[in-house]
């Protein structure tokens, strides 16, 4: 089996690479959100040798996987935002089916160092 987590920030070539090094794996799971950070591509002169290509060497396998309509992305369960935080996200990039994954208002180190 082949994890592979964060994978919205990994290039096609890049996953492919790291699958094809468990040749034995019956396995891969891609775990990522396609709807947060995408893959970064810096290069020398990459302004002046533009290509065609760039909006396909941008694509994570997740992605290509949504554009195709194989799997659905979402952040269902937000267990890093206090206090109603992820209500914002929630509206804007996940259709309102992001719900909170943490019932309190602050995280216990704020309410360590409020107390003290």
């Amino acid at each position: 089996m082949v994890i592979l987590d964060e994978n919205a920030r990994m290039h096609e070539l890049t996953t492919l690479m790291a699958i094809s090094s468990f040749p034995t794996a019956e396995l891969v799971i891609l775990l990522g959100d396609p709807n947060q950070l995408k893959p970064h591509i810096s290069s020398y002169g990459a302004e002046e040798l533009a290509s065609l290509f760039d909006a396909q060497v941008v694509l994570s396998c997740i992605n290509r996987l949504v554009q195709a309509g194989v799997t659905t992305p979402g952040l269902n369960h937000n267990h890093r935002q206090y206090a109603g935080l992820w209500k914002e996200p929630s509206f804007w990039f996940y259709n309102n089916k992001m719900v909170p994954g943490i019932d309190e208002q602050f995280p216990p180190s704020a309410l360590t160092a409020l107390r003290a």
